[in-house]
């Protein structure tokens, strides 16, 4: 309404429309382990836009879907958020916590340059409430593949190797390898002759 200072006045009515904003959610891991990608998404509408953001991860791909990737960092409390535009371009967002635990830390002990049939024990450093699984290219594993220590019996000459897969008590897992070389052993030869005389020197 307006009023001049002769006291006339007008009004005007000016109608808005107040347009639905989007409801976003979106289904994934909210516990996860470090250095390991996890896949994300959300119901796709026809016409909406979407863009994620990752905090204390990396997004793998495309940001700008409706599922996504995320490669995430360093052990601790991230972030992912979801910003959904539908087709008025009214936007909301969500924002879901991420706990990223730690993966184990893996180091493989024992020799690397062995002889063809020879047998070797290789370790790792044992933990209270981890499991292990051992893998062998190029050999044989002798007795118990599950413990933090294996014996492996070497086979012929070759390029091969030893393999351990981790998983903590928290579910994270790592696998490590150690490549070994399997080298051919000496075959000894005698010169000489192959016949003698009694009491003759040779």
């Amino acid at each position: 309404r307006v009023s001049t200072d002769d006291g006339c006045d007008s009004n005007i009515v000016f109608n808005v429309t107040i347009q639905p904003a989007p409801v976003p959610n979106f289904s994934g891991p909210s516990t996860v382990c470090h250095s390991k990608s996890y896949d994300y998404s959300t119901t796709a509408t026809t016409g909406h836009g979407y863009r994620w953001f990752a905090t204390g991860g990396v997004i793998i791909g495309s940001d700008s879907s409706a599922s996504v990737k995320v490669l995430w960092g360093s052990p601790g409390n991230s972030q992912l958020t979801l910003v959904e535009t539908n087709l008025n371009g009214c936007d909301s967002l969500i924002t879901q916590n991420i706990l990223v635990r730690p993966s184990p830390i893996t180091i493989i002990s024992g020799v690397d340059e062995v002889c063809e049939f020879s047998t070797h024990s290789y370790s790792v450093s044992p933990q209270a409430d981890y499991t292990y699984q051992w893998f062998v290219t190029g050999g044989t594993i002798v007795g118990s593949s599950t413990q933090s220590q294996v014996t492996i019996s070497w086979g012929t000459a070759q390029t091969a190797e030893v393999r351990i897969r981790v998983v903590s008590g928290l579910g994270c897992d790592s696998t490590m390898a150690l490549p070994v070389n399997i080298n051919l052993r000496p075959t000894p030869e005698i010169d000489g002759k192959s016949f003698a005389c009694v009491n003759v020197p040779s």
